[in-house]
C-alpha cells in the first residue's frame, strides 16, 4: 500500500509538471485548470475539455467533452480541412502515447467552416471504450489544425487530466 501511494505520488508529480508530457505543437497558449475542466486559449479562442470520471474499469466507456469558444465581441469563422474538429490522446505513466482517438478513423475530405458568434461555443462529445492496462494515465484534448480568418494556422491543446484504470 505504501509503495502504491509512493508510485502514485511520483506519477502525479511527473504529470503535474506539464512540460514532461510531450506536446505536438509548440504554440503560445495560455493554459489553466479549473476543477475537472482544463482549457487552452489562444487569442480570443478557448478550448475546454472534461471527462466524466477520474476512475474507469477496463471495458467502461469514457465520455470526453470538447468545446471551442469564441471569447471575442465579434463573430469569427474557423476553417477546417476535414470534417474533424477535435481529437484527444492518452499518455501512460511513463509518458508514452498509448491511444489517439482519431487513429484508424476516416473523416470527410471537405472544407468545413464553423462560424462562431460572440461568446458562442461549438461542442462535440467523443467516446472511448477503455482498452488499457490498469494504471495511471493522462488525457490531452486538442483541436485539429485549422485556419483563422486572418489565415493563421492554429492547433489548441489542453493540459493533461489524470485518470486511473482498474480491472
Amino acid at each position: 500500500m505504501i509503495l502504491f501511494g509512493f508510485v502514485s505520488s511520483l506519477l502525479l508529480l511527473a504529470f503535474s509538471a506539464f512540460n514532461t508530457i510531450p506536446s505536438r505543437k509548440g504554440n503560445s497558449e495560455t493554459l489553466s485548470k479549473d476543477g475537472e475542466t482544463v482549457t487552452a486559449s489562444r487569442g480570443n479562442l478557448k478550448l475546454s475539455m472534461s471527462i466524466d470520471a477520474d476512475e474507469y474499469k477496463t471495458g467502461q466507456q469514457m465520455n470526453v467533452s470538447l468545446k471551442l469558444s469564441n471569447e471575442e465581441e465579434s463573430k469569427v469563422e474557423l476553417e477546417f480541412s476535414t470534417s474533424q474538429v477535435f481529437d484527444f490522446r492518452i499518455i501512460d505513466g511513463v509518458g508514452k502515447e498509448v491511444y489517439v482517438w482519431s487513429s484508424g478513423r476516416f473523416f470527410l475530405q471537405v472544407i468545413r467552416r464553423i462560424p462562431l458568434k460572440a461568446d458562442q461555443t461549438f461542442e462535440e462529445k467523443l467516446t472511448y471504450v477503455i482498452n488499457l492496462q490498469p494504471g495511471n494515465y493522462a488525457i490531452i484534448g486538442m483541436t485539429v489544425n485549422f485556419l483563422t480568418e486572418a489565415g493563421q494556422s492554429v492547433i489548441l491543446e489542453t493540459t493533461p487530466v489524470l485518470f486511473t484504470v482498474s480491472l
